[in-house]
């Protein structure tokens, strides 16, 4: 299901300010590995730089496989007020007013598939769902104990939905099926759903460097975070060249290939430093701050 909200129904920033000599209008600013170093903090020299940046024109736009409810406080933080990307480009959100301006659900059909095919080879499934204003994220069964998923589900409980068989789970809302674990374990599970599912699903297996473990995410086909970029730029009539694009992990590797200027941190995986335009240093040695000095004068 798509849902769009026209351009100028949204109430977020117009961006009025003093225009910027960059060429670039929109940045993607990843969250994990790119704007947080790796004690999950962010530089504090970083949010004036981004503030400033909106304040001359330029939408700064968080671009994250975060959910909603976890990354606004980071939002809050750094201080911008544009559109974010959440959910590796499944949602993208206004900030201001809580609206969503765009959405991608994977059908229900296609997650039974997934959660079947995840469970065959003894991964636990856990679904991200869209009931943000009734106070649940995710839904999931109660998982082995001490397993990488019991330690998550316990850390945010208060947002999951308990069931006794996912397959059996019902809603019209569900962002993606995911999983936690060794790397190449799931990365053979990824491609056990795309054989039996095709192009009707998307999915990633993204390194979650500080917990040492990857997460395998599934979505619907079209879902990535550059297509949910590229989706709200036009909305903004702002070209592809007009963008500039910034991260570290597998997720990222397209809009960082496919933006006008697309820069790979320190820390990035070797696949995305092999298609940017540039490569900053680490985000433990200020590397984003590094880069939009160096491109946003």
């Amino acid at each position: 299901m798509l849902s769009l909200i026209p351009v100028f129904e949204l109430d977020c920033i117009l961006f009025p300010g003093e225009i910027t000599l960059s060429p670039y209008r929109l940045v993607a600013i990843d969250v994990d590995g790119t704007l947080h170093t790796s004690e999950r903090t962010v530089p504090p020299e970083v949010p004036p730089y981004l503030r400033k940046l909106e304040e001359r024109g330029v939408m700064v736009a968080l671009c994250t496989g975060r959910r909603y409810r976890v990354t606004l406080p980071i939002l809050r933080e750094v201080g911008v007020r544009s559109p974010m990307v959440l959910h590796s480009g499944a949602l993208v959100r206004n900030p201001l007013d809580h609206t969503t301006i765009f959405r991608r659900y994977l059908p229900p059909d296609l997650a039974r598939t997934v959660v079947a095919v995840m469970k065959a080879r003894e991964r636990h499934p856990i679904m991200w769902i869209d009931e943000y204003d009734a106070g649940i994220d995710m839904v999931s069964t109660r998982a082995a104990r001490e397993t990488i998923e019991e330690k998550y589900l316990a850390r945010h409980g208060e947002y999951v939905r308990l069931v006794d068989d996912l397959e059996e789970f019902e809603s019209d809302r569900i962002f993606a099926v995911c999983s936690w674990g060794d790397f190449d374990e799931l990365a053979n599970v990824g491609e056990a759903v795309s054989a039996a599912l095709g192009d009707k699903v998307h999915y990633h297996v993204a390194k979650r460097i500080i917990e040492e473990n990857s997460i395998l995410e599934v979505f619907e086909g079209s879902v990535s975070k550059w297509n949910a970029l590229s989706m709200l730029a036009g909305m903004h009539g702002i070209p592809r060249e007009g963008i500039a694009a910034i991260g570290d992990n597998y997720n990222d590797v397209e809009m960082v290939r496919k933006a006008g200027l697309g820069i790979a941190m320190g820390n990035a995986v070797p696949e995305l430093k092999a298609v940017a335009d540039y490569v900053t240093v680490s985000n433990d040695e200020n590397g984003l701050l590094r880069a939009l000095q160096r491109f946003f004068q």
